[in-house]
């Protein structure tokens, strides 16, 4: 998951294909039929969580828009769940929600 963020920072045009059709298969089914009483999923999503910001951080415009849509609400489904007991899934929700808004003033 490291090596997709750095991929898509450093080569976003020719990594962000990758990355979808790749590696958010894999990291994505985390973040849907969220148990908020499974410990042992919490790190599944928190990577996945982390993914998502690095796609809408670094990703070509095409990823991002692909993922904008869903990230919003996702995240903060994520926060509200979690937010008493995972300081670390606020600050990465707040930190993509903060991405979202500057891409889409950019």
């Amino acid at each position: 998951m490291d090596l997709a963020g750095t991929l898509l920072k450093c080569m976003p045009e020719i990594s962000s294909p990758l990355v979808e059709q790749k590696i958010l298969p894999i990291y994505m089914p985390a973040l849907f039929n969220i148990d908020a009483n499974n410990e042992e999923a919490e790190n599944s999503i928190l990577d996945a969580m982390c993914l998502l910001c690095d796609c809408v951080e670094f990703g070509s415009q095409s990823l991002f828009e692909k993922v904008a849509a869903q990230t919003g609400p996702k995240m903060i489904e994520i926060i509200k769940l979690f937010g008493q007991k995972r300081f670390d899934f606020v600050q990465t929700g707040v930190f993509a929600l903060g991405c979202l808004v500057l891409r889409t003033q950019g």
